[in-house]
């Protein structure tokens, strides 16, 4: 039944001409996890979009949007004050999640759909 539905939700926007151009999805709600070595406890709290390739692939995301939210939370928590420190850090964690979702999208649909991961806030607590 669900894969009925999903296919007509795709239906509808491609008689809509909905499909081909780029659109956001926001992950909600936030991100707020702990992360750091042993000691002081840290919070990290970041809430995330997503550049997709259509409106096609912002039904998919929403659907794996569990697996997705599953990953980033293992990935958040897994980083550093040094990591986090820096321009280049955040840059790199940037990227090591858009890899992580292209990945998870690979394997459940066959593409990666996602463009772009953009923090749109970003908030650390020493």
């Amino acid at each position: 039944m669900k894969v009925l539905a999903r296919f007509c939700v795709l239906l509808t926007m491609v008689l809509a001409g909905g499909v081909g151009a780029s659109s956001y999805v926001n992950l909600t709600p936030e991100f707020v996890v702990n992360y750091g070595d042993a000691g002081r406890v840290r919070y990290l709290k970041a809430e995330i979009t997503l550049r997709v390739r259509d409106d096609a692939a912002v039904v998919e995301i929403n659907h794996h949007a569990d697996a997705i939210r599953h990953e980033l939370v293992l990935l958040l928590s897994r980083q550093t004050n040094t990591t986090l420190g820096s321009s280049e850090g955040k840059e790199a964690l940037r990227n090591q999640a858009l890899k992580a979702i292209q990945d998870i999208m690979l394997a459940e649909t066959g593409q990666v759909m996602v463009d772009q991961v953009l923090f749109t806030n970003f908030f650390i607590q020493r």
